[in-house]
């Protein structure tokens, strides 16, 4: 049974109606600091602000997978993992920008996503990801073939 109550402007949904299927999860030691979830055709990205050491804080992006979004996303990051764009690459969100900033430490080039949200001065940031931690949380396969003994 649902139920929806109004006040209003003030509207008590019924959480049963949203199931999210997690997509991928990264983290260290076992907490998950980032997460994609799926909800039909929405997309909700939740990670914690590193910005925050004593304090859990956790922000979340969500954004409709229209004209494949989800797909163009993971392949923007991915080829710019692969050619570290000179700039940050922006996207424009309903609520505010989602910055993919890209640097390159050890040799390797790692991302982290940062997001300004319409109104707020200060930008919540996620950890940085390496490829690895991408294609983790896109749920894309990472195994790598094995070379043959000679």
């Amino acid at each position: 049974m649902s139920s929806l109550a109004s006040f209003g402007q003030i509207k008590v949904a019924d959480k049963t109606t949203e199931s999210w299927k997690t997509i991928g999860s990264v983290g260290a030691m076992g907490s998950a600091n980032t997460i994609l979830e799926r909800s039909g055709d929405l997309i909700k990205l939740t990670f914690r602000d590193i910005r925050f050491t004593q304090l859990k804080v956790y922000e979340e992006v969500t954004f409709k997978d229209v004209d494949n979004a989800f797909e163009n996303l993971y392949s923007v990051i991915m080829d710019a993992l692969e050619n570290m764009p000179e700039e940050n690459i922006t996207l424009k969100l309903p609520d505010g920008d989602l910055v993919l900033r890209f640097e390159k430490s050890f040799g390797k080039v790692n991302m982290n996503f940062v997001y300004f949200v319409s109104g707020v001065q200060e930008p919540a940031m996620s950890e940085y990801l390496t490829e690895k931690k991408v294609n983790k949380l896109f749920g894309k396969s990472t195994k790598k073939k094995k070379k043959k003994k000679k």
